[in-house]
């Protein structure tokens, strides 16, 4: 089983390398802003956080030998396709929040509670699926 939390942690700092990254390549112009970015903030959160989860499905599918580009390919596919969004949309937009970094660090703690709320959710549902077993 993946433990989540070290998956988060490890998904900050890809993040943060990411904004860093992305900063430190051009400065922002005005077409740069919050307002422009092509996925607002929510509909960026929530698809941040099956990024994150196909990010963990990728590395252990990887881990196993399988080939971590095809996964990778259908996973952000499906994503896109569940959000109906481009790729170039989801770049752009990536963009545009790591220009910020206070924006996306809120963004960032978002995916991360949210994160957090799925993880509880499976661990609740463990337990109940435990305590059926040992009642029958």
């Amino acid at each position: 089983m993946i433990n989540v939390n070290y998956s988060i942690r490890k998904g900050l700092l890809l993040m943060i390398l990411i904004v860093f990254a992305l900063v430190s390549c051009k400065n922002g112009s005005k077409k740069d802003t919050l307002e422009n970015a092509p996925i607002k903030e929510q509909k960026f959160v929530e698809i941040m956080v099956d990024v994150r989860l196909a990010e963990s499905i990728i590395r252990k599918q990887s881990s196993i030998g399988n080939d971590p580009k095809t996964i990778t390919k259908q996973l952000y596919n499906s994503i896109f396709e569940k959000y109906n969004i481009t790729q170039e949309d989801f770049e752009e937009s990536m963009k545009i929040y790591s220009l910020n970094p206070d924006k996306i660090y809120e963004i960032n703690e978002k995916v991360v509670n949210e994160l957090s709320k799925l993880e509880a959710e499976v661990k609740a549902q463990k337990h109940i699926k435990n305590s059926e077993k040992t009642t029958e």
